[in-house]
């Protein structure tokens, strides 16, 4: 499993960086675990975006999921089957 930091600052990112989010990567499956604010920009430069296969987030705080709302959009047409779990 390899799993690459695309965020770690709360409750808000500083200057260049990114509030929570994670990029896992295990055999042939990736995950986004988190979106905060900054961290879509920080996963479209180490990957394609499309390639994930979920996304998990812990809570609902906009320091975890403002970003979601970003990669929904860019997804647009992309997703084929969205499960969520309240």
């Amino acid at each position: 499993m390899r799993i690459t930091v695309l965020g770690c600052w709360s409750p808000y990112p500083r200057a260049g960086g990114a509030c929570p989010g994670y990029l896992l990567e295990f055999f042939d499956y990736r995950l986004l675990l988190e979106c905060g604010n900054g961290s879509f920009s920080h996963l479209q430069a180490v990957t394609d975006f499309r390639t994930l296969d979920g996304a998990i987030i812990t809570h609902f705080h906009e320091d975890h999921a403002a970003d979601l709302f970003c990669l929904r959009h860019a997804l647009m047409g992309s997703i084929v089957k969205v499960r969520t779990f309240w």
